[in-house]
């Protein structure tokens, strides 16, 4: 007797997932075509695959794939020790080489005290002539690009998941404002795939990878922002943060990175727990040099000369 066991999956995935059923046991295919399907169901679905269609193309359409060996493939990420093999860009490719980018990143629940200081550092910096790399987050991370686009100033954003998997999805109108405005959104993530955990963890990496140095606006002890953190101080990016004014827990980050010694961190900060080695590199100064507002203009022209090295 033969056996009439289907394997779960069954309905193939395909370019065309409509077309037809596979059945494992018997493996045979059986189209559509010979179903007497009401017309209008079959309408629909021949709809539905059409538009599934479009869509897709119209994603790619726009994409530039950068591998190591190409040309474009930006060098300060070429020079990290884990660089992505393949880089999904949309918008201006060139922008990646710039030399003057600075990473603005932070909470995703800023206080008026962290929302100041955002728009503040970047508009300073952006006057300045610097592009502005960050995550497409909520909270600091779309301060951040926001402002970069009110000042004029190009403006890079990072991404968790494919380009094509805007999140969070209330940022679709800023990402389409970023390219239109002469920046990019980059991804080594494939298209379709979600912004996992994991995926923006290790995009922080990348923040950090394309910029002279990193500014954290506002951050909590257990903020993702820390990953970045991490990251710059190892590839030997230098870290800035404004002085918080209060004891305020939203900024009680800024206060370690500011005042505790560097080998601390580990102990300290839960995204550092795996980094000891990093924090004995460190040594006993603080990892973060203050920025005051009264200091601004003399932090853009010191942060000017690091790019120019």
């Amino acid at each position: 007797m033969a056996r009439s066991t289907l394997s779960s999956g069954f309905l193939r995935s395909s370019k065309e997932p409509y077309d037809e059923i596979r059945t494992p046991c018997l493996l045979c295919r059986i189209s559509f075509r010979n179903f007497r399907a009401p017309s209008r169901l079959r309408q629909a679905l021949e709809s539905e695959r059409t538009m599934h269609s479009v869509e897709s193309s119209r994603s790619t359409a726009d994409v530039h794939e950068l591998t190591l060996s190409d040309d474009r493939y930006p060098d300060r990420l070429r020079n990290l020790s884990d660089p992505p093999p393949l880089l999904f860009v949309r918008g201006d490719v060139d922008l990646l080489a710039r030399e003057q980018l600075i990473a603005v990143v932070g909470t995703r629940e800023p206080t008026v005290f962290g929302t100041s200081a955002a728009e503040e550092l970047t508009g300073a910096l952006a006057d300045g002539g610097w592009g502005i790399v960050s995550g497409l987050a909520k909270g600091i991370d779309t301060i951040a690009h926001r402002t970069a686009l009110e000042h004029g100033a190009p403006t890079i954003a990072v991404m968790g998941g494919g380009l094509d998997r805007i999140y969070p999805a209330e940022n679709k109108g800023l990402a389409a404002r970023i390219v239109d405005q002469g920046g990019a959104l980059i991804s080594e993530q494939p298209f379709g795939e979600q912004a996992r955990p994991q995926h923006l963890v290790a995009r922080d990496r990348l923040q950090s990878g394309l910029s002279v140095a990193v500014i954290v606006a506002q951050s909590g002890l257990r903020s993702g922002t820390m990953h970045t953190v991490r990251f710059a101080a190892t590839q030997g990016r230098p870290l800035f943060c404004p002085v918080p004014h209060n004891e305020n827990t939203a900024s009680e980050g800024l206060r370690v990175l500011l005042e505790r010694p560097a080998r601390e961190l580990c102990s300290i900060l839960p995204a550092w727990r795996s980094a000891k080695a990093l924090c004995e590199r460190l040594g006993d100064q603080p990892l973060a040099r203050p920025v005051t507002r009264e200091g601004l203009e003399e932090f853009v022209q010191a942060v000017g000369r690091r790019g120019e090295r």
